[in-house]
């Protein structure tokens, strides 16, 4: 790692493993919110790795010929509330065409684990860390503005 590390834009990302609701499981601890963001471009999912950001690969699994593996690596994001709250905004489109937004808070964001998005745009704030002589870079959520896929009867009504 050299020099200050910037913040990074995510455009039209995908992510997963969504807990935004911080709750308990195998990976976490209870009030831990977290995602990832699958990164298609392997090469840039490598320089961000030589940066030092905490990129996991997939591991290999039995059966599948890693050149024929289609899973991307991904970057752990964490969701904390403390004293740099993210911005998150969720956005849908309305019987009108036109777009509506609601800004979510700690107390809302958890609904985000089960919505299905046509896009997602995410702004990650380094938080470089070091540890018995190890070092790293931690990605902490910043903005995220979630496009809500209409599913249904959503466009007819507008809600």
């Amino acid at each position: 790692m050299t020099g200050k590390v910037q913040p990074i834009n995510f455009e039209g990302c995908s992510i997963g493993f969504r807990n935004f609701a911080g709750e308990p499981g195998p990976y976490n601890d209870k009030g831990d919110r977290s995602f990832v963001i699958f990164l298609e471009d392997h090469e840039a999912a490598h320089n961000l790795e030589a940066e030092g950001w905490g990129v996991k690969w997939p591991k290999e699994v039995d059966g599948i010929n890693p050149d024929e593996d289609t899973r991307n690596p991904y970057l752990p994001v964490k969701v904390a509330f403390n004293q740099y709250p993210p911005k998150i905004v969720c956005i849908t489109i309305g019987a009108d065409g036109e777009q509506h937004h609601e800004f979510m808070d700690e107390e809302t964001i958890g609904e985000l684990d089960w919505m299905q998005f046509d896009n997602v745009d995410v702004v990650v704030r380094p938080y470089s860390w070091t540890v018995q002589g190890k070092s790293g870079i931690k990605a902490y959520c910043n903005q995220l503005y979630v496009t809500l896929a209409q599913v249904g009867f959503e466009s007819k009504y507008g809600f």
